[in-house]
């Protein structure tokens, strides 16, 4: 660490004292005063703490005191802390409310010219405007063995065939589109243009998810169970190939619902504790796909009211809900703490969101099965965890876990239980 400037100069660094209620530690000040030489009136001092792993400290009334240090110096601040009595905790009440893009309107300036504001949206749109919803969909139709539209492109990056993150960035598109219309009011011509590109891509959706779990031909074998999708064709275990040579494309096992741009194994596979890489064993974070791809169609839905949009969501997250809601809670647990591959972006918001849209109760309950306990609660029996202020974030990867606590907001919302 880097000494702070004019650490030099200080002479003393100040006590505090901390108070909190038994079962929550306390939250200790970041910077606090500091005495400098010859009078000098320097900035508070950044002073760090040490970070407890559970909350046995606080448990029962009392004082306890904790010693912190500041950087580059032998100075060590104490801060002596008193626990009193818990009490019945405020509910918090929400304080800002997003607002549909309907109501944004960008308008030129004062001398009638156009600002950058408007440049830059425009620039946007007229790009989004010409792509291709096919390009989107490739890998879906793929996944179900459908042919292709003539000159139909794939995508490459993490969209690329043998990728197997691919599909998130069709629900990211599916958000584009759905935000480029709720915006385009300023324009019907162009607005229609995205309003024809969200029925592309919803009905194609549509019709691949209906395949999923029926006999491919008449009086043929099907298995309309999510708990019950077999290995691949000649496959004794699950595995993750997306080559044109090992991509299974039996959707006719793969239960009611399902929807991917890639078949149902890598939800399984994770399931089974696989870890996270690119060989056929391993899996890339298949629910942060799925959330991308959900939260999509539920903007599409709400944009426009499309039910067939809707319908795919809700026939996708009831799949989710027959697998997850018959794995362990120490499973789930696993899992969601799992690098990368147990990575789920926000699909307990998006699961929440779902409820609130639809009413129906398990897509609640869903949405509790992506609770990350250990990280929130510390434990199965809920003994401390950020809901404590337990500080159990340190070196965990960021782009997984700060979603799922963004996302548990919606949960809170959803349902007014602090927990």
């Amino acid at each position: 660490t880097v000494p702070q400037l004019y650490n030099s100069y200080l002479t003393q660094v100040s006590d505090v004292k901390v108070e909190t209620v038994t079962g929550e530690l306390p939250r200790f000040p970041s910077f606090v005063d500091g005495v400098y030489k010859d009078g000098f009136k320097g900035p508070k001092v950044r002073v760090i703490w040490p970070a407890a792993t559970d909350n046995n400290a606080v448990l029962k009334p009392g004082t306890y005191t904790v010693t912190g240090r500041v950087a580059g110096t032998s100075f060590q601040p104490k801060a002596v802390v008193t626990i009193k009595d818990s009490k019945k905790a405020t509910a918090p009440t929400v304080k800002l409310v997003a607002f549909d893009l309907k109501q944004v309107s960008l308008k030129a300036d004062g001398h009638g010219h156009e600002t950058k504001f408007v440049e830059n949206r425009d620039k946007f749109i007229t790009t989004l405007a010409k792509t291709d919803p096919n390009s989107f969909l490739y890998m879906f139709r793929n996944a179900f063995g459908q042919p292709q539209p003539e000159g139909a492109k794939p995508l490459g990056v993490w969209d690329s065939r043998d990728t197997k993150l691919r599909g998130h960035g069709t629900g990211h598109y599916l958000t584009a589109i759905a935000q480029a219309y709720a915006s385009t009011g300023y324009d019907k011509q162009l607005q229609s243009v995205f309003a024809g590109k969200m029925d592309t891509m919803v009905n194609t959706l549509y019709s691949l998810s209906q395949l999923s779990g029926k006999a491919k031909d008449a009086g043929g074998a099907q298995n309309t169970n999510p708990t019950a999708v077999p290995p691949g064709p000649g496959k004794s275990e699950y595995d993750s190939d997306l080559s044109e040579a090992g991509i299974r494309t039996d959707y006719w096992n793969w239960g009611t619902g399902f929807i991917s741009a890639y078949p149902p194994d890598q939800f399984i596979m994770l399931e089974n504790g696989a870890k996270y890489g690119g060989q056929k064993t391993q899996v890339w974070a298949p629910y942060y796909t799925l959330h991308k791809i959900l939260a999509g169609l539920m903007d599409v839905y709400e944009v426009s009211g499309n039910k067939k949009a809707l319908q795919v969501a809700g026939g996708m997250s009831d799949w989710v809900y027959a697998r997850l809601s018959k794995v362990p809670t120490d499973t789930l647990i696993k899992m969601w703490n799992t690098y990368i591959a147990g990575e789920f972006g926000g699909m307990n918001e998006a699961m929440a969101r779902l409820y609130r849209i639809t009413g129906k109760a398990d897509y609640l309950k869903t949405a509790q099965l992506f609770d990350n306990i250990r990280v929130f609660f510390g434990d199965t029996a809920h003994s401390h965890g950020l809901a404590k202020n337990v500080d159990l974030f340190r070196g965990l990867h960021a782009n997984q876990h700060i979603p799922q606590v963004v996302g548990s907001v919606e949960t809170y919302r959803a349902t007014g239980n602090p927990e």
